[in-house]
């Protein structure tokens, strides 16, 4: 039987989450592109000018949008604002 190097496992491991995530990143990448909007921007400054936050170097941005579909969420769950 031949050698196998002992941390072999755990090298094939990483090489296939690293293939992984290198794929999510391209499909996220292609759904920006897709949609004309990025997900991803990058600013020097974030607020309006009264308040406005200068970065020590580049405030990286990360758009995210959710959905919740109303047959899927409890109608017991109380909701903000009600008092309940």
């Amino acid at each position: 039987m031949a050698f196998m190097p002992h941390f072999a496992p755990i090298v094939v491991l990483l090489f296939l989450g690293s293939v992984l995530a290198s794929m999510l990143g391209a499909a996220v990448f292609a759904y920006g592109v897709a949609r004309k909007q990025p997900a991803v921007r990058r600013w020097a400054a974030i607020g309006r000018p009264p308040h406005a936050v200068d970065a020590a170097g580049i405030f990286t941005v990360v758009t995210l949008k959710t959905w919740f579909a109303e047959s899927t969420i409890s109608s017991s769950r109380p909701t903000r604002g009600t008092g309940a």
